[in-house]
Parts: C-alpha cells; sequence; structure tokens
C-alpha cells in the first residue's frame, strides 16, 4: 500500500555498535528551521538537524560526530573504530580532526559497495525498514483520507 502523494526526504544518522547498542540517532528534516513538534515522539537521545533538501552535510556530519563522542564518552584513553560509508560529508579535515582529537578511527568502506558491505544496511535498517512500511499501511488503513506528515509520523506505531 503506498500514499499517493510524493513525500519528502528525512535523513536518519545512526550508528551501531557489533554488541547491538545503538546511539540515539540524528533526525535531518528538509527545513530551515527545526520545530520542536517534528520531535515529538522521537527515541529517547535523539538529536534534530535541518537541511535544505534533507540531507546530510559535512557540518551536520560533525554535529552527529559530536553526539556520538558524548554518548559513547570516547576518547584517546578509551579509543573506538567507527565504520563510516565513502559519503563526502564523512572526509573532511574537520571531521578527521574531531575524530582524531577523540580516540576514533574513523575507517571508510570502498564506494559503491555499501549496499553489500554495510552492516548496518543488512541488520537494522532492513527490518527498521519493513516495520516502517508496516505502520505506515496500518496508519492509512484506519486513518482513511490522512496523509502521513512529517508531524504525524511519529504517531504511526
Amino acid at each position: 500500500m503506498t500514499s499517493g502523494e510524493r513525500g519528502s526526504t528525512v535523513t536518519i544518522v545512526c550508528a551501531m555498535s557489533a554488541a547491538g547498542q545503538y546511539i540515539p540517532p540524528m533526525m535531518i528534516w528538509p527545513r530551515k528551521r527545526l520545530s520542536d513538534a517534528l520531535m515529538r515522539g522521537a527515541p529517547p537521545g535523539c538529536i534534530g538537524a535541518v537541511s535544505d533538501n534533507g540531507w546530510t552535510d559535512s557540518t551536520l556530519f560533525v554535529k552527529w560526530l559530536l553526539h556520538f563522542i558524548q554518548i559513547t564518552k570516547t576518547s584517546k584513553a578509551q579509543p573506538c573504530i567507527l565504520i563510516v560509508d565513502g559519503h563526502n560529508s564523512h572526509k573532511t579535515l574537520q571531521a578527521v580532526d574531531v575524530a582524531r582529537d577523540n580516540g576514533i578511527t574513523m575507517i571508510t568502506l570502498p564506494p559503491h559497495s555499501t549496499h553489500k558491505l554495510q552492516p548496518l544496511d543488512r541488520t537494522f535498517f532492513k527490518s527498521l525498514k519493513a516495520n516502517y512500511n508496516r505502520a505506515a499501511d496500518n496508519f492509512m488503513t484506519t486513518n482513511v483520507g490522512k496523509r502521513i506528515t512529517q508531524y504525524n509520523n511519529n504517531n504511526m506505531v
């Protein structure tokens, strides 16, 4: 089941450890200002951000990296490895400096291979997308004529 409207992109920046612990995500909305209403019902500890197109960029990646550091308490004394895809926003001097200063070794996956190699695509995101689609189908079935918007999206489950 699909909605007749074409939606807008909201980017979710996620990280998960090999042990299954996750970092509360960053949600990037396509707009100029972040409204508190967009974050209503978001996971605890989640942070919000905005960009013109709803995609991440180098500034937002550094914001997420600082969030990652705050949650994980990583440091030079307690280092960690962070595997990222090859997006340009992950390869800026500022991002590398922040990572290095906080004991993070970033490993970048080869280009055009993340759909096969990226662990989150194969595990976490696959089930997340399936459950989101199920919740969207349920919302549209029980709320005939209503649209799923960025404001009621968190009330679907």
